[in-house]
């Protein structure tokens, strides 16, 4: 046995008594949760004070042609709809 395999051994062993204690401490709050529950009453959108102010910025942002991103895909997608997002933003200040 070589001097690097005792090594990979060694680390391999850390790993495992990690994993063993990260499952235990998993196991127990699972079984000792403290969760507090969650108010799902759904918050009403904000009162309209008359002007046009929102509905301009909204027309402005439009103009950029947003791309749409609904949470699937690939990480790419993801840092194309935030690049084009912010491209957008940029030309509306």
């Amino acid at each position: 046995m070589s001097e690097g395999d005792g090594d990979l051994q060694d680390r391999v062993a850390s790993l495992e008594a990690l994993m063993k204690e990260m499952l235990a401490t998993m196991k127990s709050q699972a079984t000792t949760s403290t969760a507090v529950p969650v108010d799902t009453t759904p918050v009403p959108p904000p009162e309209n004070s008359g002007n046009n102010v929102n509905h301009a910025t909204v027309e402005k942002f439009l103009k950029g042609n947003p791309i749409t991103f609904d949470g699937s895909g690939e990480p790419k997608m993801a840092d194309n709809w935030i690049l084009d997002m912010e491209s957008i933003f940029r030309t509306m200040t």
